[in-house]
């Protein structure tokens, strides 16, 4: 496979997969603080298999939440490059409050990112691999992985269009999405309902993203599919997942549906 393919490939898969799963999880609409959880993920591109994950841990010694995310591209069987990220948040007035985020990619393709916030002085210090820089934040500003808390109480609250502002490789960019229609997926742990949201980008840009998620499950992320402007796709499906302490299974999922008292844009209380 041409180098260049696979430098393609991580490169659509990290803007896939991170504005995804920054809409992974909602919450009720008090904000409570969040559940710790872990996901696994199948993804192909081009034929070629690649697997993700996601975890949320609460360290009661510092007092603080770290999300942590993993991609890792692999052909036959070797692993050609990983991206590891994780961010450190506070949960401050029912809302995260990012402290430090990083990005390092291993093998092919090696770069790195971090973010530090200073929420008194209301800066951000950022490195893109050896460029360094701060920027001011105006307004409420999250990175790549902590925006999702944000993200779940607009779909908790009934949103159908989701905007927050992440600190993203030296600039404060928004991400958009907005929902599409309701659907039921046939996915390997069971039958689920989902929203559709798409992600909304300028006009001159051809990319173009779908995600589906389960709001009788948190908001879980079932589905996503990227085209890029040349044609080709990227899919990402759920395998395994487990919220707070209960795994999801075809019999969870059933439980769960027989009892909820279904609404689109609503979460249960956890």
């Amino acid at each position: 496979m041409p180098l260049a393919l696979t430098d393609n490939w991580t490169a659509t898969l990290k803007r896939v997969l991170l504005p995804a799963l920054v809409l992974l999880f909602a919450s009720p609409v008090n904000a409570a603080p969040p559940r710790s959880f872990s996901a696994e993920y199948n993804a192909r591109y081009e034929g070629i298999s690649a697997g993700a994950s996601r975890s949320l841990v609460y360290d009661a010694a510092k007092g603080h939440y770290s999300l942590h995310s993993m991609v890792e591209l692999t052909l036959f069987g070797s692993s050609l490059t990983r991206i590891d990220e994780r961010s450190d948040f506070l949960w401050v007035d029912e809302k995260p409050l990012p402290q430090h985020y990083e990005f390092i990619q291993t093998g092919f393709g090696a770069r790195s990112r971090t973010v530090d916030f200073d929420q008194a002085n209301k800066t951000a210090e950022f490195t893109v691999n050896e460029r360094r820089g701060k920027l001011m934040l105006d307004g409420p500003a999250f990175d790549d992985l902590s925006g999702y808390l944000v993200a779940k109480e607009q779909l908790a609250q009934g949103a159908v269009e989701v905007r927050f502002n992440v600190v993203d490789r030296g600039e404060i960019r928004e991400h958009y999405y907005k929902l599409v229609d309701h659907v039921m997926l046939d996915t390997p742990i069971g039958k689920i309902k989902a929203v559709h949201l798409a992600r909304i980008r300028g006009e001159d840009n051809a990319r173009k993203t779908e995600i589906w998620l389960a709001p009788d499950h948190d908001y879980l992320l079932l589905k996503l599919v990227q085209t890029e402007p040349d044609g080709s796709e990227v899919e990402l499906n759920i395998r395994s997942a487990t919220l707070g302490d209960h795994v999801l299974s075809a019999a969870t999922l059933d439980a769960a549906a027989s009892s909820a008292n279904v609404t689109p844009n609503a979460a249960p209380a956890p």
